[in-house]
């Protein structure tokens, strides 16, 4: 598994000296979860409680509650998105000079085996991915979990019937997704090297551009980078509609999770057991439990693609002389 993914947790290793950043992140992200389903509760005593008794104070002091904690979600969200952006920034930054650096490095034999077009896609595009995907994987999974675990925690006080009920489906997400991960990795990794041909060509015909119109070869050098445009959008139409056949079965799991929670919650108010504000409540909740999942187990899928990418940066990083 190290060997594997050693690209991965090369991509990792430029993350150490921000730490206490990222632990503040995830902090705020705790905060925002446990503050987002306080409106949840919020909502089910102004059904259950504050209408029924017609309590119009009561009701006000609910509407105004949700209000300000919008308020202060938004305000959090905001700094959330600041830190991690310059963080994102910089480390990029740092990896591209660590990239071209390794690049002085190498051998001009090793160096003549990339393209100029090659060599500029993983310098500006892939580092951009790998910090973007290596901030994805470590701390998507926290917040998913910790927000996984508050949700449950909560839907269990509203109703562990219907907890139950939920639970029954998780089983079915990961059954239907997991074996399907690395064939859409093959398909990923069939993208990326045509893109990177298509650097090579744009960059060889830009070189190229005054020999190209001196000796009236416009139409054929057209004709030529066409060609290749067609077939490399050939490969990535063929990427984004398997990927989207998978997404449109999750999408059905999704959708018939919530009417059967909906069936089972509308037999227990006709029986006497429920409160509508219960299963307004519980239909709140829903999306915040399932997201996490579906969430947690496509990073499998993101993993491996992102292997895909580390290694197109990594892997000239790695010749670079200790």
């Amino acid at each position: 598994m190290k060997k594997r993914y050693k690209n991965v947790f090369h991509g990792m290793f430029y993350l150490k000296k921000h730490w206490g950043q990222l632990i503040f992140v995830l902090l705020l992200s705790v905060v925002t979860v446990s503050l987002s389903l306080v409106p949840v509760e919020l909502f089910r005593r102004l059904i259950d409680v504050a209408i029924p008794t017609k309590d119009l104070q009561l009701v006000l002091m609910i509407v105004g509650a949700v209000f300000s904690i919008h308020l202060i979600l938004l305000v959090i969200n905001y700094f959330q998105d600041i830190i991690m952006t310059k963080m994102n920034l910089k480390i990029t930054r740092k990896i591209q000079i660590d990239f071209f650096s390794g690049l002085l490095w190498l051998t001009p034999k090793k160096r003549a085996r990339f393209k100029q077009g090659q060599l500029m896609e993983r310098m500006i595009d892939d580092t951009g991915e790998v910090v973007d995907s290596t901030f994805d994987l470590i701390l998507s999974p926290i917040l998913d979990i910790i927000s996984l675990l508050i949700v449950l925690v909560y839907m269990f006080v509203v109703s562990p019937r219907l907890t139950f009920v939920a639970l029954a489906f998780v089983p079915v997400f990961v059954l239907m997704t997991l074996p399907v991960n690395r064939l859409i990795r093959k398909k990923y990794t069939a993208v990326k090297k045509k893109y990177a041909e298509i650097y090579s060509i744009v960059q060889e015909r830009l070189n190229q551009m005054s020999q190209t119109i001196k000796f009236k070869k416009t139409k054929q050098e057209t004709a030529y980078l066409d060609k290749h445009l067609k077939n490399c959008y050939k490969v990535e139409y063929n990427y984004e509609q398997f990927s989207a056949k998978l997404g449109g079965v999750i999408s059905l799991i999704s959708d018939i999770a919530p009417y059967a929670i909906l069936i089972y919650a509308a037999y227990e108010i006709i029986q006497g057991r429920f409160q509508i504000g219960t299963l307004i409540a519980f239909s709140m909740l829903i999306p915040r439990f399932f997201g996490p999942i579906q969430e947690l187990v496509g990073k499998e899928l993101e993993f491996q693609t992102l292997e895909v990418t580390a290694e197109r940066v990594f892997g000239i990083l790695g010749k670079k002389k200790k």
